[in-house]
């Protein structure tokens, strides 16, 4: 396969072909100092778009350009020389990988393959002795290698064991076809027997591309000017073709008002948010008042003391949540005025109950107390010396009497 024919099968490559008509097209710069792009079919679409981002960044992006656009196809001279760097890039790397091959078969053969020779390695006189060596197995600054990339043009340099072609353009010529129905090669040139024609106009005038340039230490989406010196513009992958009649790139003001009100409105909407939120922890709290009532039962509705100790039973059983259970003791002796709730519990849970209560866990002056809980801990604090009261006449016993106590008698007493 010689230039004319791979100018005919491989048309040069853009990653948008079937891009046609005008856009319009704003470049801006994310966090990370990368060029990102927006392309819409009108400046009102762009606007939303670019206002979006609003929703995502806490800070204005700084607009690299915005630009009014025409999908193009560059002139056939610009056309010709795109093809001719790209028919040197693919074949210099077809060339080199098959460099490879050759040498992988040398190495674990010791045969030579058809086309390459074995290079005889001439130092530079620049090459240290003490390297010398290391340079004669990888030809680094071999003479004769460096003479045969002048002459060709191409990657000829001999490889770690000496292996080069003899004559590199042969490879492509002859070799090609058969190289691209193997899996390595096919998959590594995939993208050229992939390539569509670009649909657009030709256009002869002044040319710009938009490429991407994306990677460490890279600079994203970029615009420039394309000529026959330079038919692939910026550095990166071509996405496309265009032209403007104003390359400029200065944005409308409107955009960043516009892109600054919408900051506006995600920090209003942001506030509300904190608000429902906080509607909603004062919902959830006052449901949880309300279920620590029904956990003992309603006072006054005929719930007598050993019901009430049943229920707390049930809670520690169940939930297994000493704070809840201290809220629940809490509320009871508020609701009721009593100055014990005597309830059954197990021996771990005393232990631990008795020394939280006589601790200063349930502190509410404490700064790490969670706000919401607050409340309840200065009802428990108020009833300190009842609630130990209560552990005190509940007694102890194991987890399984505790599941097997029944509601005893009713007591009138308690009752309201």
């Amino acid at each position: 396969m010689d230039f004319k024919e791979f100018k005919v099968r491989y048309p040069p490559i853009v990653k948008f072909p079937n891009l046609t008509g005008e856009f319009h097209l704003l470049i801006y710069e994310d966090p990370s100092d990368r060029g990102h792009a927006i392309l819409a079919r009108s400046f009102e679409a762009t606007k939303k778009l670019y206002a979006k981002l609003a929703r995502k960044w806490n800070y204005v992006p700084e607009l690299h350009g915005y630009y009014k656009i025409k999908i193009v196809k560059p002139s056939a001279k610009i056309m010709d020389k795109r093809s001719r760097e790209d028919f040197r890039r693919e074949t210099n790397d077809f060339i080199m990988r098959c460099t490879f091959a050759a040498e992988y078969l040398f190495k674990d053969t010791g045969i030579l393959a058809p086309g390459y020779a074995k290079c005889d390695y001439l130092a530079s006189p620049e090459t240290a002795s003490s390297d010398l060596e290391w340079y004669a197995s990888t030809h680094m600054d071999c003479l004769n290698c460096e003479k045969r990339r002048v002459d060709s043009g191409l990657y000829v340099s001999a490889g770690s064991h000496g292996i080069y072609p003899i004559d590199p353009q042969s490879l492509v010529r002859d070799r090609w076809d058969a190289a691209m129905a193997l899996g390595e090669m096919a998959n590594r040139f995939g993208h050229l027997k992939n390539a569509l024609p670009i649909k657009a106009e030709v256009h002869t005038g002044p040319i710009y591309c938009v490429n991407a340039d994306f990677g460490n230490h890279c600079k994203g989406v970029t615009f420039g000017p394309v000529t026959l010196k330079n038919p692939t513009g910026p550095v990166g992958e071509v996405l496309f073709y265009c032209h403007t009649e104003d390359a400029s790139g200065g944005a409308p003001k409107e955009l960043t008002d516009n892109y600054e009100a919408e900051v506006a409105r995600r920090d209003r909407d942001i506030e509300e948010e904190k608000r429902q939120n906080a509607a909603r922890r004062e919902a959830e709290k006052q449901a949880a008042h309300r279920h620590y009532r029904e956990v003992l039962g309603t006072i006054g509705t005929g719930t007598d003391r050993n019901e009430m100790a049943r229920a707390v039973q049930v809670s520690v059983k169940y939930y297994d949540d000493l704070l809840e259970v201290m809220a629940v003791w809490a509320w009871t002796l508020a609701s009721t005025g009593a100055q014990a709730c005597p309830c059954v519990i197990s021996s771990a849970l005393f232990d631990k109950a008795t020394l939280l209560v006589n601790g200063t866990f349930f502190d509410p002056s404490d700064d790490r107390a969670p706000e919401h809980l607050k409340p309840w801990f200065q009802v428990i604090k108020d009833y300190q010396p009842a609630i130990i009261q209560a552990f005190k006449e509940a007694g102890t016993t194991t987890q399984k009497e505790i599941d097997a106590v029944e509601p005893g008698p009713v007591d009138k007493s308690m009752l309201n």
